[in-house]
């Protein structure tokens, strides 16, 4: 009934190919919607700016200079959620594993044995810091990272869950399996990788030294 109900066509978002590789092509593609909307790498459509690097007196270098860096910004939040020293400290060193695109890297096991606590005290701070601005920042997957932020956009359902636990049937534009695994028809699918295409690498909205 699916094979049926798919036709043997692929719905409009099989027409770019997902490159499963995060941090450099997943979010380089142009998103669904209009050019105003939130673009893909999570900017403010291009076209109401306009302008150049000429109009106005502001100075670009002296705005960057102000704009505070992803890390800043994380470190800012955790003063804010962390009171106890222990926690808090889990969390600067989590914070010192988070690279330029907001992703985690490194294993929680070697910060539990430097710290001198178990890997569940440690993963528990990392869960709260999941929660952090922007949203999907210090995921250690690219499903997590999804996963966080349309958590944060209440848009994470069962259909959504299994279609991210799925990620490799999406890059292979495979719909009849994803239809069947999603327990969904062909326009939901497109709706919900519509919604998937349209989320921003975390970190982008920020500097990084």
């Amino acid at each position: 009934a699916l094979d049926t109900a798919v036709g043997g066509e692929l719905p409009a978002f099989a027409e770019t190919e997902l490159d499963l590789d995060y941090r450099d092509n997943l979010f380089d593609a142009d998103p669904v919607g209009d050019v105003g909307h939130v673009d893909a790498v999570g900017t403010a459509g291009r076209a109401d700016r306009g302008g150049s690097f000429e109009d106005g007196e502001q100075d670009f270098t002296e705005t960057l200079s102000t704009r505070p860096t992803l890390r800043e910004h994380l470190l800012a939040q955790a003063a804010v959620e962390f009171a106890d020293p222990g926690d808090r400290l889990i969390a600067l060193h989590l914070i010192d594993m988070v690279d330029e695109a907001g992703y985690l890297v490194g294993e929680l096991a070697p910060v539990a044995d430097l710290l001198g606590c178990s890997v569940a005290q440690v993963a528990a701070v990392l869960a709260r810091a999941q929660q952090f601005d922007p949203p999907g920042v210090m995921a250690r997957t690219l499903a997590e990272c999804l996963t966080l932020q349309l958590k944060d956009r209440g848009r994470h359902d069962p259909a959504m869950a299994a279609l991210l636990a799925h990620l490799p049937l999406l890059a292979k534009r495979d719909t009849v399996a994803l239809c069947r695994v999603c327990e969904v028809d062909l326009e939901d699918l497109t709706e919900m990788v519509a919604e998937i295409r349209a989320l921003h690498p975390t970190g982008s909205n920020y500097c990084f030294p």
